[in-house]
């Protein structure tokens, strides 16, 4: 039979658990463009299209209509959940610390699949052309890459545009290595997101570091992939080119299951990502597992 578990055990563990959610996984949040319309499952996003300023006539006459485009982009929320037992026995051994620690468990889980269903979406939104790669897996990450994602994008009118760009570590300290880049006299306003601990806002694209398993790799995506890659790939792109949608959230629950003499803790949450916009994003595709290389060294 099953049953609700006492009040303030629940409350504890959603309280728990909503906290961890925000600080562990979820490090996308922020970066995207909320939908303009959610109805049950279905979400939409609306594209503005571009229009043209014309002379105008000396005479009386119609005006000409600029005909701008009106174009929506939709998607679907799909639900995921984390779920686990928690034996009875357990629990009374467990101090209060251990109990924090199941209940972290299940957030950082769906923390970090929300991070990786928007790679998902990037990996099969994003072209995989000249247009929009940047490398090719096979020579290290330098400025000059970083630089021309950035400049290619703002490019097409990208004045007053946030963007951003997660990289592995391993990454990171490559980039760092350059002068321009480490040194706080190039650095630009930061933008204040929810996980972005290690970062650097440099020209107009906030970098940050990010877990391996968040990246797609030569060797597949999991969490351990990155230990045999010799090439990762990432994404830059406009806040307003990337879209997430969620309709409520996290959801837990927690109920007595008497006939296994446990505690079953739930936890689900719906999500969608979007590639609103293809041409606002760039694919980065670099060496990795490979020794850091010293820009400044003599050829």
């Amino acid at each position: 039979m099953t049953t609700p578990v006492e009040a303030w055990f629940e409350k504890a563990y959603i309280k728990g658990a909503t906290h961890k959610l925000q600080s562990q996984g979820f490090l996308l949040k922020g970066t995207h463009r909320e939908p303009d319309r959610v109805t049950a499952k279905q979400v939409v996003w609306r594209i503005a299209g571009r229009g043209e300023a014309v002379e105008m006539a000396e005479t009386i006459e119609a005006a000409q209509p600029m005909n701008a485009g009106r174009e929506t982009v939709e998607g679907t929320l799909k639900d995921y959940q984390a779920a686990d037992w928690i034996r009875h026995p357990d629990i009374n051994k467990m101090s209060e610390n251990e109990q924090q620690i199941v209940q972290q468990t299940a957030a950082w889980a769906l923390g970090r699949k929300f991070d990786r269903i928007n790679f998902d979406e990037y990996d099969s939104g994003v072209p995989a052309d000249a247009e929009h790669d940047i490398g090719d897996g096979t020579t290290d990450i330098t400025l000059m890459d970083v630089m021309q994602g950035e400049a290619e994008i703002m490019g097409q009118g990208g004045a007053g545009l946030e963007l951003f760009c997660p990289v592995p570590s391993l990454w990171m300290k490559q980039l760092m290595l350059y002068e321009q880049f480490s040194s706080s006299d190039y650095n630009g306003p930061d933008y204040p997101l929810a996980r972005m601990t290690v970062r650097k806002k440099w020209g107009f694209v906030t970098y940050f570091q990010a877990p391996n398993e968040m990246f797609t790799f030569n060797s597949g995506v999991s969490a351990t992939a990155w230990k045999t890659a010799t090439w990762a790939q990432t994404y830059m792109w406009a806040k307003s080119c990337s879209g997430f949608a969620t309709n409520y959230e996290m959801q837990s629950r927690i109920t007595w299951e008497n006939r296994f003499t446990s505690y079953f803790a739930n936890n689900w949450m719906p999500g969608c990502a979007k590639v609103i916009m293809p041409e606002g994003f760039r694919r980065l595709k670099f060496k990795f597992n490979a020794a850091l290389v010293d820009p400044h060294a003599p050829v």
